[in-house]
């Protein structure tokens, strides 16, 4: 006598699955880079270069299957770290014939432009940060899309978002968590977006391993005091994925390039002295003259990955940058490096709301000071 499992696998292996024989569960977003064997569920921290794909994984009862199914366009999948077997991942030719209604979203915060503040003394102490769902009408009833042919892609990325699907067919419905889904903990919501929410983050290819990291943080939004909820790093808000500042994201970058400097946390950019074992001051003071900021008064500074480069800090007496991009000041040639800093470099730095990319003329003014990482990147 055939078991349950046996039956189960005699059902799957029909071309056709009825809709009366599936039972809808859960939808879940799965990511596929390179077109590597396996799709992986959860967040994804991809590079640049990566060709990024996302699909759909729903799981389904089978009648008489005692397992749950994966119905998916991937021929591979790895759902919270165990690979699921082959023959619980099943193609639903219905859906090529009958394509089932298909909705994806983008998710955002509402306000990027913005300071979020927590406050500590209040029965809510925690900044609320609002997200709103942004249908995507060119990946509409598509089961596997491409990032590259998001219509947003460059204004998104490098940097991170949220993405939401949903999926109907035949009187069933099915979604991935979204804005409902909120990060709770003992002194209530935390602020921001659930883990569950399926959450991307493209990094940038500037050659600075620090610099790369730290570019993901764009579109997080700007929590001027943000803090753990514990004590502990590894459930602030900026590990997260919720918020923080360029101080905290920077120890986040830091971390995510294979360097930790927690023991220096809140002391960065500016050491305490000369002897500060993570920086090291490349001139104590820099001044604008002629179009250029110079060392010693006298010589233009050198833009290198040896003296002072891309991921370094520039800081006035207020605020901190981290330089992002070195820029021509000619108009005409404005994004030919000319190696010189100079007022249409860009930096990376919070100013009134998200990180966001300045010109040095406008950023922090004509006297600076440079600080270097000792160790380069």
């Amino acid at each position: 006598m055939k078991s349950w499992r046996q039956i189960g696998l005699i059902i799957l292996s029909l071309s056709v699955l009825s809709a009366t024989e599936i039972d809808f569960r859960k939808l879940k977003i799965v990511t596929d880079l390179n077109n590597e064997k396996y799709a992986r569920n959860g967040p994804c921290i991809a590079g640049d270069h990566d060709i990024i794909k996302l699909s759909l994984a729903l799981s389904a009862r089978v009648e008489k299957l005692f397992s749950e199914i994966y119905i998916t366009s991937e021929n591979g999948l790895i759902m919270a770290g165990d690979t699921v077997q082959t023959d619980r991942i099943k193609k639903w030719e219905d859906f090529a014939s009958k394509k089932p209604l298909i909705r994806w979203y983008l998710i955002l915060p509402t306000r990027l432009d913005t300071v979020y503040r927590n406050t500590p003394e209040m029965r809510t102490q925690w900044a609320q940060v609002i997200y709103e769902e942004i249908p995507i009408a060119e990946w509409n009833d598509q089961w596997t899309v491409n990032v590259a042919d998001l219509n947003v892609k460059q204004q998104l990325f490098p940097g991170t978002a949220w993405f939401k699907a949903e999926i109907a067919f035949r009187g069933q419905f099915a979604a991935t968590p979204g804005i409902e889904n909120r990060y709770r903990v003992a002194s209530g919501d935390y602020g921001g977006l659930s883990p569950k929410v399926f959450r991307l983050s493209v990094k940038s290819k500037t050659g600075n391993r620090f610099l790369d990291n730290l570019l993901i943080f764009r579109n997080l939004p700007y929590i001027a005091n943000s803090n753990s909820w514990n004590g502990y790093w590894s459930d602030h808000q900026t590990k997260q994925w919720i918020g923080g500042d360029l101080m905290t994201f920077t120890y986040f970058a830091m971390e995510l390039a294979g360097r930790s400097s927690l023991s220096y946390f809140g002391k960065l950019p500016m050491p305490p002295s000369n002897a500060f074992e993570a920086t090291e001051y490349f001139e104590l003071e820099s001044h604008y003259r002629g179009g250029f900021f110079l060392m010693n008064r006298t010589e233009p500074i050198v833009i290198d990955q040896i003296n002072f480069g891309l991921g370094d800090f520039v800081a006035n007496r207020y605020q901190f940058a981290i330089l992002a991009r070195d820029r021509n000041p000619d108009e005409a040639n404005r994004e030919m490096p000319n190696r010189r800093l100079d007022e249409a470099d860009l930096v990376l730095m919070n100013r009134g709301g998200a990180l966001e990319m300045i010109p040095l003329g406008e950023a922090l003014g004509d006297t600076l000071t440079l600080v270097r990482w000792r160790k380069r990147w």
